[in-house]
């Protein structure tokens, strides 16, 4: 009898969308027989939306510099879903970083917009966000609003990086300078003790609160909740139902290190593997030979596929599809 796979793959950022991975995993399907299942996940940033019910409904809101933007969200009627990065991502940088300037604003001006229809609960995903704010832009544009208080509020977070660590954890790569990095990490601060001072709640040191620049922490003072992304889309019964039954799970991401491992897709699929006693193959654009090594001791059944160390550098970022596509088709039969 043919394999039967259940792929869960995040993507590999710049590289390769989820949607392309899923593509290049249904031609080696195909080609080696298997009975494949695709499970949409996300950890919180960018293809969060997809792992709604709904429709894809559209908003004109400010982007992270002020500019008008219109953004996409979802909603069944019931419940809604917001990807911030559709707000205040990556792809809002077209003349270069503004890390002090970068405002959640228009996150907050979305949740005023959805919450006027009543939903029952509103899923945020926290993740691939250019602000260091600490959720300042969200609660200014909801104070004054009858929505003070959301406790049907989610924050999907894909790290477990505290509120007041923020800028120091991910400054870097949203273009801070050093100095910059400091100045945002006392902004946090001065946040977090008016928030308490405010709201009656210490975020300070609450796991997950340093999502999107903060952005979590100031929906937890709003009343909502803070959760694991990828745990929160992936435990669900119907994804159970097909795990329980394949014979391998396949997922990966484009670089694993010990971030990986704290809210990520990939850490969700290894929970998962571990679980129902089911083997994990991870195909990554590179890893952090530690990270593995941990992983292996943490989960016997796992195994690792570097493209970068299969065919090198240069070949893995000029021919990602073809490179994931020769690393899946190694899984063994």
């Amino acid at each position: 009898m043919s394999l039967k796979v259940v792929s869960i793959f995040d993507k590999f950022r710049g590289t390769l969308s989820q949607a392309r991975i899923a593509d290049i995993v249904k031609e080696v399907s195909r080609e080696r027989n298997w009975r494949l299942e695709i499970v949409k996940a996300s950890d919180g940033g960018e293809g969060f939306l997809e792992c709604f019910p709904g429709k894809i409904r559209h908003s004109v809101v400010s982007g992270p510099f002020g500019c008008p933007r219109r953004v996409r969200w979802r909603s069944d009627g019931i419940s809604a879903a917001v990807e911030v990065a559709e707000i205040v991502g990556h792809r809002n940088l077209v003349s270069g970083a503004r890390p002090l300037d970068a405002t959640s604003f228009g996150v907050g001006e979305l949740l005023v917009e959805i919450l006027g229809s009543n939903p029952q609960s509103v899923a945020i995903g926290c993740g691939g966000s250019i602000t260091t704010d600490g959720g300042f832009g969200l609660v200014a544009a909801i104070t004054g609003t009858k929505f003070e208080r959301l406790p049907h509020l989610s924050a999907y977070v894909d790290t477990a990086t505290c509120f007041v660590d923020a800028a120091r954890v991910f400054g870097r790569q949203k273009g801070a300078t050093p100095k910059q990095i400091e100045w945002l990490a006392r902004r946090l601060s001065f946040a977090a003790d008016l928030y308490q001072w405010r709201f009656g709640h210490r975020i300070h040191e609450v796991e997950g609160s340093g999502a999107a620049g903060g952005i979590s922490g100031a929906v937890f003072v709003l009343g909502g909740k803070i959760v694991s992304g990828a745990q929160a889309i992936l435990h669900r019964d119907s994804v159970h139902a097909s795990v329980s039954k394949c014979d391998v799970l396949v997922t990966g991401e484009g670089y694993f290190d010990h971030q990986s491992l704290k809210g990520k897709v990939v850490s969700a699929v290894l929970e998962l593997g571990k679980d129902f006693g089911k083997p994990v193959y991870v195909v990554v654009g590179d890893y952090d030979e530690r990270a593995v090594e941990e992983t292996l001791a943490a989960y016997p059944t796992v195994r690792f596929a570097s493209l970068v160390q299969r065919v090198g550098f240069e070949t893995a970022t000029k021919s990602p599809e073809s490179s994931l596509a020769a690393a899946l088709l190694e899984l063994p039969s």
